[in-house]
């Protein structure tokens, strides 16, 4: 039997169907159904040995404490028993702070360019090789040059916690999803874009940083 999980959003409970709509950002979604996935795991099997009453996990967002879980129950000995056990797995995997892996996959190939999005100083440069120097994801050796890639055609950014990707005047253009983007100018990057660098298409996913990769 599963345990009951709600959602709250700077205080307020938030029904279950409402949560798409108000969870925009593709990261933190993913960082709250993991939550929810590790609370059914761990705690599913959890009772009050008094009350034989399950606990209840409570996952909330505010801008203040960011995202954390807290654990109600019929009585303090059951939220001590599954809270210790929740936090620690939580922590052990680092998915508090919903640390990402950003995945960019040439298609028609099976090359895969990743990158720990924790580790993403500034910006990352999309493109191809100039000699020595060469771009942090380089499609050089993927026909970057036939298919209008330029040197330092785009860059991926993080900022406050989301992805944007820029063209940088690139001589092709930059694609998301068909639609060009003016130069100079970010755009949202979301989980699942296309993103057509000239002739050359590139699939973005997220995944956690410790989630197997095909």
């Amino acid at each position: 039997m599963k345990i009951e999980i709600k959602f709250e959003i700077e205080g307020q409970e938030v029904p279950l169907d409402k949560l798409d709509s108000l969870l925009k950002n593709d990261m933190l979604r993913a960082a709250v159904d993991h939550m929810a996935e590790t609370a059914q795991e761990q705690l599913g099997d959890t009772r009050c040995k008094e009350h034989g009453e399950r606990p209840q996990v409570v996952i909330s967002l505010s801008s203040l404490l960011g995202l954390r879980t807290y654990v109600t129950g019929c009585c303090n000995d059951l939220v001590e028993k599954a809270t210790a056990p929740l936090t620690d797995v939580l922590n052990q995997t680092a998915h508090f702070g919903a640390r990402m892996n950003i995945v960019l996959e040439i298609r028609g190939t099976t090359k895969l360019f990743i990158f720990d999005t924790d580790k993403i100083e500034r910006e990352l440069i999309l493109g191809r090789r100039n000699g020595h120097e060469a771009p942090d994801v380089d499609l050089y050796e993927y026909g970057g040059m036939e298919k209008g890639v330029s040197r330092r055609h785009a860059s991926v950014l993080w900022r406050d916690g989301e992805l944007h990707i820029v063209d940088n005047g690139s001589a092709n253009g930059t694609f998301i999803n068909g639609e060009r983007l003016v130069p100079h100018q970010p755009r949202l990057l979301q989980h699942g874009d296309d993103i057509r660098l000239g002739f050359m298409v590139l699939r973005v996913r997220f995944e956690y940083a410790d989630q197997q990769t095909r």
